[in-house]
Order: C-alpha cells, then structure tokens, then sequence
C-alpha cells in the first residue's frame, strides 16, 4: 500500500485533510442536487447557504494545516483542494441557470466539461499513487463509468463499435464496485491501522470506516447499474416503435431513479467524510 512508507503524523494530517476536502465537495454536489430537485421547497435558500458556509469553512481549514504536510500526501491534498475548489466555484456560479435548466427540463451544457474536468482530476490522482488501494480501484471505476457517458453521447457514429465500448467498460465499473466484504475489511484494517490511534478508538473506526466504504461501493455499483438501463433502454425507445408518450414516461422514471440515486451517493460520502473527521478531531 502506497501510505505505509508514509510517517503514521504525516497520514493522520493528510486523512483528516481528505475527509474535509470530500465533505466540502460533496456539498457542492448537494448543492447542485439541490437546485435541480428541491428549488421550491421552503428552506431552500437556508440550505444552500449552510452549505456554502460550511464548504468554505472546510477548506479554509484545509489551507492552514497545508504548511503540516509534505511529500506525496501534500501533492494529493493540494490536488484534491484545487479541483474542490473549482467545483464550488462552478456550483456558487450556476445556481440560477441549473434552477432554470430543472424547471424547463433542459441539459446543463457545462456538466459535460464538469465530467471532462473529473476524469482529467482522477487520472492525475490514479498517476500519484499506485493502484494497490481499494480507494484507488473506486477512482477507476469512477472514471470508467465517465467515459461511458461521453461515448453514449456519440453513440450515433460508429454506433455498434461504440456500444461494445460502453458495455465493456460497465461491466469494469460493475466489477471494481463490488469488492467482496473480506477485502473491503482488510482494506479498512490497514488503512485506519497507520493513523496511529489508541486501541479502543482504532477498533470503532475500522468497523465505522468499514460500513461506510461499503456504502460507498454499493452506491456507486448501484449508479452503474442505472447507467447500463439507461444506456440500454434508450436504444430501444429509439426505434420507430416507440410513441412519444412512452419516451416522456421513461424519461420521467430514470429522472426519478437518478435522483434516488444521486442523493445516496452524496449521503453516503458525506457520511464517511463525517465520521473519519469526528474521529480525528
């Protein structure tokens, strides 16, 4: 594992800087998902003002232990902390277009460069450290299932070679995102093991640390799977068969899903970025 030639102060620094850049992301994310299906409720503007807040606070804090680090677990923290940054920006910057695009049902033309934009940040991530890590195997995975929505967006040209890409590259994504429960908790012994802490509190994080990651895998094995239904299901509504009635109901049922789906990837992130902070506090 790349973290045990790390000094165990060193990782405990750089795991605490990591759990507030992910909170501090994942706020974003719960902001955007906000604006798209929440706009109207009451404590609308409440919430996305606690959440700002709460973002800014997170890396404010990141900025002043930035001088604690060193080495390969700085580079990564400044990485994670400048592409966090850009996405709140992007998040503070289109909140009233991504309002608008909700209630009109229209695309958001700059999440395809936010998805270009991601890919580019976990391939830099994936090149520092090697990929002997669960955590590392989960930002493959991430980045395979990208790819996947950029291909199906040119799914017209050269369409049967292209298909064979996405369905090779889902069943990756499928893979990656169901490790089996023995290596997730050998995974979780290991990495919460070289922070250093007492006995009593090692032991509780392990388990907590282990729930979460869990959560995080099958969340994100669960977006995969909505991905292949999507892919799959809109190729046969495509055909001249389909009413225009049965494309605005099938529309409606994988906004739905994604929705569902959306908002149990930021809780849980959220979740394991929560606990690992209260931890080391």
């Amino acid at each position: 594992m790349w973290y045990t030639s790390i000094d165990q102060d060193q990782f405990r620094t750089y795991t605490k800087q990591e759990a507030r850049i992910a909170l501090a992301y994942w706020q974003s994310v719960r902001i955007d998902y906000l604006c798209e299906n929440q706009s109207n409720q009451p404590l609308f503007k409440q919430k996305i003002g606690y959440y700002t807040r709460k973002s800014k606070q997170l890396l404010k804090e990141v900025i002043t232990d930035l001088s604690n680090q060193e080495g390969i677990t700085k580079e990564l923290t400044q990485l994670d902390f400048e592409y966090t940054l850009d996405c709140l920006d992007l998040s503070f910057t289109n909140l009233e277009k991504r309002i608008s695009c909700s209630k009109f049902g229209e695309e958001m033309t700059d999440d395809i460069l936010a998805v270009e934009k991601e890919m580019e940040f976990l391939k830099q991530r994936i090149e520092i450290t090697p990929g002997d890590s669960l955590l590392e195997e989960y930002d493959r995975g991430v980045y395979l299932l990208y790819e996947c929505m950029l291909l199906a967006d040119r799914a017209n040209s050269h369409e049967h070679k292209i298909k064979s890409e996405i369905q090779h590259r889902l069943d990756s994504v499928l893979k990656l995102m169901r490790p089996s429960f023995r290596k997730t908790q050998k995974h979780c012994k290991n990495y919460i093991a070289h922070l250093g802490l007492e006995t009593k509190q090692e032991h509780a994080l392990i388990n907590q640390y282990t729930v979460d990651l869990c959560g995080m895998f099958e969340a994100m094995f669960e977006a995969a799977k909505l991905t292949r239904i999507t892919f799959k299901t809109a190729r046969l509504l495509a055909s001249e068969f389909s009413t225009e009635a049965e494309v605005h109901l099938w529309n409606d049922k994988i906004n739905e899903a994604s929705a569902i789906t959306q908002n149990r990837l930021i809780c849980v992130n959220m979740q394991r970025a929560s606990n690992l902070l209260e931890a080391l506090s």
